[in-house]
């Protein structure tokens, strides 16, 4: 049976997120016990690791989001938080001015972003109609389908960015750049960045593509 965090244990999911995927646990809001951390850790959403601080001194806890963890958080954005923590408001803030930068860098406007453009009155929809008429593919249709197919339709596959180029050639970076956030935006597809160093083959830097923080992302799920 799949664990569903409660609202106060998911309210720290989103706490991590809002600090790119991790933070020290002394002085993080809010602050759960261990009892209640640990369901976190053993349903493989959450890791707790020893690191020292920029400053020096003995190594602490370091509460880090897991690959598994970021697929959760982007398959349910939409998940109840508590609303008695006063933790909330500063880290819907937070995220909020995450969407802000996310927004300035993709040009995009918060209207473009609640409602995307045309699909109001269907263009999208239409667009895509037109496209399977005349035999013409979009590239984010291309990359789409290719992803798909790496991950043969499964939740939960990794997804090598290097890979989707690879396979699509003839498109120039920036077309295929432009399709993936396209997707991320549509939650076709999430991207992530794989944090262990040690599993970055030269090909995968060379293929990642940067969130709005310039952090570089790797590899894709399908939610």
């Amino acid at each position: 049976m799949e664990f569903s965090p409660d609202p106060l244990q998911t309210l720290l999911l989103w706490r991590l997120l809002a600090d790119d995927g991790g933070a020290f646990q002394q002085g993080l809001k809010p602050d759960l016990p261990k009892p209640r951390r640990d369901p976190l850790v053993k349903a493989g959403l959450l890791e707790v690791v020893k690191r020292r601080k920029a400053d020096g001194g003995r190594p602490v806890n370091y509460l880090q989001l897991t690959d598994a963890g970021w697929e959760w958080a982007a398959a349910h954005l939409d998940a109840e938080v508590s609303p008695r923590s006063t933790a909330a408001g500063p880290i819907l803030r937070s995220l909020l001015t995450k969407l802000k930068t996310h927004l300035s860098h993709q040009n995009l406007s918060l209207a473009d972003f609640v409602r995307p453009p045309g699909e109001e009155k269907g263009a999208g929809r239409e667009s895509r109609i037109e496209d399977v008429a005349t035999g013409a593919v979009s590239a984010t249709d291309r990359v789409r389908r290719v992803c798909e197919r790496l991950a043969q339709s499964h939740r939960g596959v990794r997804i090598y960015l290097a890979d989707v180029r690879r396979e699509l050639g003839d498109l120039s970076c920036d077309a295929v750049d432009s399709a993936l956030r396209e997707l991320e935006r549509d939650r076709t597809l999430v991207l992530y960045p794989l944090d262990n160093p040690q599993e970055i083959r030269p090909q995968d830097a060379d293929a990642a593509l940067n969130n709005s923080a310039g952090r570089p992302r790797h590899i894709a799920y399908l939610p």
